[in-house]
Protein backbone atom coordinates (compact mmCIF):
# COMPACT_ATOMS: atom_id res chain seq x y z
CA UNK A 1 0.00 0.00 0.00
CA UNK A 2 1.18 3.27 -1.07
CA UNK A 3 2.14 5.59 1.89
CA UNK A 4 -0.13 9.11 1.65
CA UNK A 5 1.75 12.22 1.87
CA UNK A 6 0.80 15.31 3.22
CA UNK A 7 0.59 17.43 0.15
CA UNK A 8 1.11 20.99 2.39
CA UNK A 9 4.69 20.15 4.15
CA UNK A 10 5.14 17.00 2.31
CA UNK A 11 5.54 14.86 5.59
CA UNK A 12 4.10 10.97 5.87
CA UNK A 13 0.81 10.82 7.25
CA UNK A 14 0.18 8.27 10.30
CA UNK A 15 -2.12 5.69 8.89
CA UNK A 16 -3.12 5.35 12.74
CA UNK A 17 -4.33 8.81 12.65
CA UNK A 18 -7.72 9.08 12.19
CA UNK A 19 -7.96 12.66 13.67
CA UNK A 20 -10.66 12.28 16.09
CA UNK A 21 -9.92 12.09 19.88
CA UNK A 22 -11.16 8.34 21.93
CA UNK A 23 -13.30 10.47 23.79
CA UNK A 24 -14.22 14.14 24.88
CA UNK A 25 -11.51 16.68 26.59
CA UNK A 26 -14.67 16.80 29.52
CA UNK A 27 -14.19 13.28 30.01
CA UNK A 28 -10.70 13.00 30.19
CA UNK A 29 -8.71 12.58 33.26
CA UNK A 30 -6.34 15.65 33.90
CA UNK A 31 -2.95 13.61 33.25
CA UNK A 32 -4.97 11.98 29.44
CA UNK A 33 -5.81 16.00 29.29
CA UNK A 34 -1.49 16.61 29.82
CA UNK A 35 -0.49 14.00 27.59
CA UNK A 36 -2.78 15.10 24.93
CA UNK A 37 -1.66 18.44 24.63
CA UNK A 38 1.70 17.13 24.81
CA UNK A 39 1.28 15.13 22.16
CA UNK A 40 -0.54 18.05 20.17
CA UNK A 41 2.28 20.31 20.55
CA UNK A 42 4.86 17.72 19.71
CA UNK A 43 3.03 17.02 16.64
CA UNK A 44 2.76 21.06 15.90
CA UNK A 45 6.17 21.35 16.09
CA UNK A 46 6.75 18.19 14.16
CA UNK A 47 5.03 19.69 10.99
CA UNK A 48 6.30 23.09 11.58
CA UNK A 49 10.20 22.16 11.69
CA UNK A 50 9.45 19.44 8.83
CA UNK A 51 11.17 16.89 11.26
CA UNK A 52 11.17 13.37 9.93
CA UNK A 53 10.82 10.21 12.04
Amino acid sequence: MEKKINPYNGVEIDPMFDGHLEKPLSKMTPKEKLDYLWLQTMFKWTVDNKVES
